[in-house]
C-alpha cells in the first residue's frame, strides 16, 4: 500500500499509460480494445521480451486485475497482478498492489528462498512509482 498525491482518476490514468512504465523497462504497451474490460488483452514490450496479459477485472478509475499469459520469464506457472486505487480525498489516493504467483516445476521446492528475492524486487518496483508519478 502506498499513498500518492493525486486524485483516484489521475493515478489510475497514470497506470494505464504506456509511457508511465519506462522506468520498469516496459518500452511500449498495446491494447486489444477500448473501452477496457475483463476481455481486454495487453501486450507489453519489455527490454527482455514480450509479455501477453489477459485482464480478469476492469473497474475504471478503481481497479484492474490481469494474468500473465505469456512471458519470457519461464520460472513461473502463474502470475496475477491486482492494482487498486482507493479514494482518500480529491488530492490523494491509496495505491494497493497485490501480486500472486506460483513457481514452475522443481522451483516450487525453492519457493521459500525465492519468495525473499521476489518480495525485495517487487518492493523496489512498487516504491519507485511516486518518483515517476507526477
Amino acid at each position: 500500500k502506498q499513498k500518492l498525491e493525486g486524485s483516484q482518476e489521475k493515478v489510475f490514468s497514470f497506470l494505464e499509460q504506456s509511457g508511465s512504465w519506462e522506468w520498469a523497462n516496459i518500452k511500449n504497451m498495446e491494447w486489444s480494445n477500448r473501452p477496457y474490460n475483463s476481455n481486454t488483452t495487453r501486450t507489453a514490450i519489455l527490454s527482455s521480451g514480450v509479455v501477453e496479459e489477459q485482464f480478469l477485472l476492469w473497474e475504471q478509475n478503481k481497479r484492474y486485475v490481469f494474468r500473465i499469459e505469456k512471458s519470457p520469464i519461464k520460472i513461473l506457472d502463474i502470475l496475477i497482478e491486482d492494482w487498486e486505487v482507493k479514494y482518500i480525498s480529491e488530492y490523494e489516493s491509496l495505491l494497493i498492489w497485490t501480486l500472486y504467483y506460483e513457481f514452475r516445476g522443481w522451483l516450487k521446492y525453492l519457493a521459500p528462498l525465492l519468495n525473499i528475492a521476489v518480495r525485495k524486487q517487487s518492493k523496489k518496483v512498487f516504491y519507485a512509482i511516486p518518483n515517476v508519478f507526477k
